[in-house]
């Protein structure tokens, strides 16, 4: 009883789907467009755009091509289309506006020749912010190469940060790389642990806040064949100033000169001041201490660090400032002469017969270091008096400074009004005086 009325059951069951038909699943044959997804699309690094990219992606349930047509408003008027037949599809938007709304549809033909639409649809573009031009690398130099390292420096006109990609290799398919400034127009690299007597090929680079990149090759480099110069203790040597008179003191300001037998960065403490080099690493160096009092004694120490953590310092430096210069008896000035103020009438001094007034502007400022170093600024009255006659001595008789500050200081007859230098050199007069000093 059971049984039958199971299968009386099932019989009815089937003729109800005879009578009425499958469900129409006609939407199974059809091509169809899904999983769409819509989405920016970062610049790479160093790449500048014109405006905001999107990319807009989706599958179909067939092979089949892809278009988008996109535009301010639904009649669109732009297009882009992919050739690519695939399940999956995406175009790409680029120089769009920012913050702007923008409609779009996609269509996409299976290779039955189906073709599809999606609905109209729309996405908004965030703020466009320009991120500029590329920096411009300028002046690459290798500053110091030794045994296992070598110094890169160059200059960009914005702030970057710096790298320096380097192989054995010309081609610089695999490279390795040395970082070293940021957010700076400076720039210096410090490439290590290379191999002794080998060519090292390189380029630069730098990348600026908003991510513009610039890149500088061509370069190359070897290293040398010992490191032995390496390995020598960090020395500070060939200081200067140490004694009076010298130029690099003043009333006011002291400057320091010294060597180091490797790149440092140095600095100079004196009178509670800390005066340091902001420069590249150097083995010259030169920084000046100002705002200091005339005639007063100062204690200095010099530093230098290299960027491998070598250290040195000298002992203790005494110097002192020079008197402020005060003149005592001033000396006429050459610099309000102009062209027109020369003249060649009577005026044969040493076989002369046009003066030349740019040789005695020269011959005058000469002539006053001079006196304002050997008299720690004070000028003595001979200087003044006879004044035109020395600065034609030094312009056009070829006297030495040294010869003309004898004079002034003796009164002696280490220069003639007349005679040049070359002849009156070997007379009695000049040999006596010139030899008191």
């Amino acid at each position: 009883m059971k049984l039958y009325l199971t299968k009386k059951l099932c019989l009815i069951g089937v003729f109800t789907i005879l009578m009425l038909g499958w469900p129409s699943f006609v939407w199974a044959d059809e091509l169809i467009i899904n999983r769409m997804t819509v989405e920016e699309v970062k610049p790479e690094i160093g790449i500048k755009v014109s405006g905001i990219i999107m990319k807009i992606s989706w599958f179909t349930n067939k092979e089949a091509d892809g278009r988008v047509n996109y535009g301010p408003n639904s009649g669109y008027g732009y297009n882009v289309g992919s050739s690519i037949v695939g399940l999956y599809h995406e175009v790409t938007l680029a120089g769009l506006k920012g913050e702007t709304v923008y409609h779009f549809k996609i269509t996409s033909k299976a290779t039955t020749g189906q073709l599809m639409q999606s609905f109209d649809q729309t996405f908004k573009t965030p703020k466009f912010t320009d991120i500029g031009d590329p920096p411009i690398i300028s002046d690459v130099r290798v500053s110091y190469v030794r045994g296992t390292y070598f110094l890169v420096t160059w200059y960009t006109d914005k702030p970057t940060d710096a790298a320096v990609e380097y192989a054995t290799e010309p081609t610089l398919a695999r490279t390795s790389r040395s970082g070293g400034s940021r957010n700076v127009t400076t720039h210096e690299v410090l490439v290590r642990s290379l191999k002794l007597n080998t060519t090292y090929y390189f380029r630069v680079r730098s990348i600026d806040n908003n991510g513009n990149k610039q890149v500088r090759g061509g370069f190359k480099v070897t290293t040398a064949s010992s490191n032995s110069a390496e390995k020598e203790p960090l020395a500070i040597s060939q200081i200067s100033p140490i004694s009076w008179p010298d130029p690099l003191i003043t009333d006011t300001a002291i400057t320091f000169r010294w060597h180091t037998n490797h790149p440092t960065r140095g600095r100079v403490e004196i009178a509670r001041q800390k005066v340091a080099e902001t420069g590249f690493l150097e083995t010259e160096h030169e920084l000046t201490v100002k705002n200091l009092k005339p005639n007063t004694t100062y204690v200095a120490k010099i530093y230098a660090d290299t960027v491998w953590r070598l250290s040195a310092q000298t002992g203790e430096i005494t110097l002192m400032t020079s008197t402020t210069y005060v003149p005592t008896a001033p000396l006429p000035d050459y610099s309000g002469r102009v062209a027109g103020d020369a003249t060649c009438v009577n005026y044969s001094a040493y076989g002369i017969t046009c003066r030349d007034l740019a040789a005695e502007r020269k011959a005058a400022t000469e002539i006053k270091d001079a006196l304002y170093k050997k008299y720690r600024g004070r000028t003595p009255s001979g200087a003044a008096r006879n004044w035109f006659t020395l600065v034609r001595a030094r312009a056009y008789g070829g006297y030495p400074i040294n010869a003309i500050v004898q004079t002034v200081r003796f009164g002696g007859k280490t220069v003639h009004p007349s005679i040049p230098w070359s002849s009156w050199k070997n007379s009695k007069d000049y040999k006596t005086y010139i030899n008191k000093n």
